[in-house]
């Protein structure tokens, strides 16, 4: 599997604004002759709470169709929320 990630922060887009900029931008292009699935993932980070908004992964099947999953990220938040806590607590990074 190969895995084309692109986060936004949620004043700047959503999920769906990050794959069409994968499309746009050609990021998978590279691997269209790559017989592994090309997984695309948009990602939102809120930047006010320092988390995962939301996320959205398009699976570039075999035939060329897409195939289009929208996943419920509150399981995933909490987890990612606890690493992101601990890395950017005491940062100026925000």
């Amino acid at each position: 599997h190969i895995y084309i990630f692109e986060f936004k922060v949620t004043s700047a887009g959503t999920p769906d604004d990050a794959i069409a900029q994968i499309k746009a931008q050609g990021y998978a292009t590279p691997f269209a002759a790559d017989p592994r699935t090309v997984h695309l993932v948009g990602v939102s980070f809120n930047e006010r709470k320092r988390n995962i908004e939301a996320w959205r992964e398009e699976v570039l099947v075999d035939d060329g169709e897409l195939a289009t999953t929208i996943h419920n990220i509150a399981q995933l938040c909490s987890v990612i929320a606890m690493s992101v806590k601990e890395k950017v607590e005491g940062s100026d990074f925000f």
